[in-house]
């Protein structure tokens, strides 16, 4: 169903629609190659667990759409004069790469609930020191080795003191807390997403002043969106918010949301913002309506 949808739409978007909708198409023709390349690189081992992690719908979604949205963000910042080129793939790739790798944590931590708290402080910690350059003992077959050794390909970044924060946001949200401290670790952790996004984005570009507090800003709300739309499946897990609270979670994401486009200077960055907005809404109701796996 996604490639009629996605011909038809590519016939009807026009101006920067198009071009945000194109970019997505840019960006996973770009990644295909480059994924190829950190396979390569990889054990046999991590390499199998790599490709089938890719073939996880929901787990490469994540990857092109970080991707996708950091090509979107360059242009609000008025970093693309004209059309995409090279340079700007390469760092939306190190940024969906990046994210993919969280998202390879996230998704194994979430898989595994009978592993103890202590035990995955330890396995963060392990991550921690992957990212800041330390040599582990990866010759064990085992699913977070295999996460590591991905891991320890992404491009070296001042990020020690940020991924610290994210780290403790990620322990804390992993606990049975009240409510209102789950929303604040969710908070923290968009804000932390956000800042790792523009240190990225910072190697490869002059950023605006105002960029890094919209990207945090973006960040938050965007965290508290994924809280929402995984509502149900946490409660289930016995992970999640009391049913009391969704309210409180909605207005939490509309002020953010608000917030966000506070942090945009002027009303071009705010019509480009919407733009992508429109994008994304269409992407969301075609999740809603299991047209796209789900990210």
């Amino acid at each position: 169903m996604e490639i009629p949808l996605r011909n038809i739409k590519g016939r009807l978007y026009k101006g920067k629609l198009k071009k945000y909708f194109e970019a997505g198409r840019q960006y996973e023709d770009y990644s295909e190659s480059r994924l190829e390349e950190i396979a390569s690189d990889l054990s046999p081992f991590t390499r199998k667990y790599f490709k089938e992690s890719l073939q996880q719908q929901n787990i490469k979604a994540y990857h092109d759409v970080q991707g996708q949205l950091t090509l979107i963000d360059t242009d609000i910042f008025g970093l693309i004069p004209n059309a995409y080129q090279e340079h700007d793939l390469e760092c939306a790739f190190d940024v969906g790469q990046f994210f993919y790798n969280i998202k390879l944590i996230d998704f194994f931590l979430d898989n595994k609930l009978d592993i103890p708290l202590e035990k995955r402080a330890e396995l963060l910690d392990s991550a921690e020191r992957v990212l800041l350059g330390k040599e582990l003992d990866l010759t064990q077959n085992t699913e977070f080795n295999y996460i590591l050794e991905i891991l320890s390909l992404n491009p070296r970044l001042e990020i020690g003191d940020i991924y610290k924060n994210l780290k403790s946001n990620v322990i804390k949200s992993l606990q049975s807390i009240p409510d209102k401290e789950r929303l604040k670790s969710t908070i923290n952790i968009g804000t932390d997403m956000g800042q790792i996004m523009y240190e990225i984005m910072n190697e490869n570009y002059i950023m605006p002043d105002w960029s890094k507090e919209f990207l945090m800003q973006q960040g938050r709300a965007a965290n508290i969106f994924d809280d929402i739309k995984d509502f149900s499946k946490d409660r289930k897990r016995n992970q999640g918010y009391s049913i009391s609270f969704l309210p409180s979670l909605f207005l939490n994401f509309w002020y953010h949301f608000y917030k966000t486009n506070e942090k945009l200077p002027t009303r071009k960055e705010l019509k480009d913002f919407y733009t992508f907005m429109f994008l994304g809404s269409i992407f969301q109701l075609e999740e809603l309506f299991h047209l796209k796996s789900r990210t």
